[in-house]
Order: structure tokens, then C-alpha cells, then sequence
């Protein structure tokens, strides 16, 4: 029996960070961060809120730069968030 080994290509999907809606929202999670009283779970979830409608990409890439996650860390807020968002929703 022989195995094949699947190599797994990395797409890399080009983002408009620069939208004016992104860098606001970035922005206000720095601004969270700084004044201290939010948890980088409370920031992600108004980045979130803040990026509706935007790409996964979009959103991630707020989620590390505006609230300071690693890139691991941000998958998993947004995992989280979305699955959240789906039990609340009747």
C-alpha cells in the first residue's frame, strides 16, 4: 500500500487593510488596550462588531494589530465569537 504525501499550499488572499473602516477600528482597539480597563477578549469582540460584513482576513487582521493577539490567538477569538454569536441568535 502506498502513501502519497499531500503537500499543502498556502493561498495567500490579498486584503484592502487600508479602508478607512479598519484602520478606525484598530485604532479604538489600541485605544482600549492603552486605557486598560478591557480584557483583549472585550476589544476583539467590538473589533468584531466594528468589521461586520468585512473578510475573515480583514477582521484577523485587526484582531492583531488592534488588539494585540498572535495570529493563533486571533483565529481562535473569532472561532469563538462566531460560535457564540450562533447560539445567541434564535
Amino acid at each position: 500500500m502506498a502513501v502519497a504525501a499531500v503537500e499543502k499550499t498556502k493561498v495567500e488572499k490579498k486584503v484592502d487593510v487600508n479602508k478607512e473602516v479598519v484602520k478606525k477600528a484598530i485604532s479604538a482597539g489600541k485605544e482600549m488596550i492603552k486605557k486598560g480597563d478591557k480584557t483583549k477578549a472585550d476589544v476583539a469582540r467590538h473589533l468584531y462588531e466594528m468589521l461586520k460584513g468585512e473578510d475573515k482576513e480583514v477582521v484577523l487582521h485587526a484582531f492583531v494589530n488592534g488588539a494585540g493577539l498572535t495570529e493563533k490567538g486571533a483565529f481562535t477569538y473569532l472561532y469563538n465569537i462566531k460560535r457564540k454569536e450562533k447560539k445567541v441568535k434564535w
